[in-house]
């Protein structure tokens, strides 16, 4: 899977390398095949807590992570690697994309940060429905958040749900 970001600022470069809960699985017992479709208009991602990795292995090192909460097409989160710091950043689910601003921990600057949405819909044969989940490009769904992910997006969120969840 390919990364679809774009950075603005002064310090995007040190951002470009920043590091979500599983949005659900089909049946294995269905004929099922996979191909990618547009994202509608509508939030992409129901309200909840998400942890996405560039592993499908929690705490790799080297490896960059994507915790956040969405309510209403807004978001919350940070990235962080294992045993490092972490940026926090806010912003709103899109039809295409998550359009965020990372707050760089050092400087307290902040930068834009967009991430890909591409929504893969797995067709089943005619006696099942069609099942359809939303992916970030770059990263894998992860299905446990840990406590210190948890953490993690305790601080992002006391931090900055004043200029998101007003």
């Amino acid at each position: 899977m390919t990364v679809g970001l774009s950075f603005s600022g002064t310090n995007a470069a040190a951002i470009a390398n920043l590091p979500t809960s599983a949005l659900g699985q089909p049946s294995e017992s269905a004929h099922l095949m996979t191909e990618a479709t547009p994202i509608p208009s509508e939030i992409p991602i129901t309200d909840g807590v998400y942890l996405y990795g560039q592993s499908e292995t929690p705490d790799q090192l080297g490896k960059e992570y994507l915790v956040f909460e969405t309510r209403q097409g807004k978001v919350i989160g940070a990235f962080y690697q294992p045993q490092s710091e972490f940026n926090c950043f806010y912003g709103a689910m899109e039809s295409e994309q998550m359009s965020l601003s990372v707050v760089d921990a050092f400087e307290n600057k902040e930068y834009r940060y967009n991430i890909a949405l591409q929504r893969n819909t797995t067709v089943a044969d005619s006696h099942q429905p069609t099942l359809s989940k939303v992916e970030l490009q770059g990263f894998q769904p992860l299905k446990v958040v840990s406590d210190r992910d948890a953490q993690i997006l305790a601080v992002c969120r006391n931090n900055h749900q004043q200029q998101v969840w007003k």
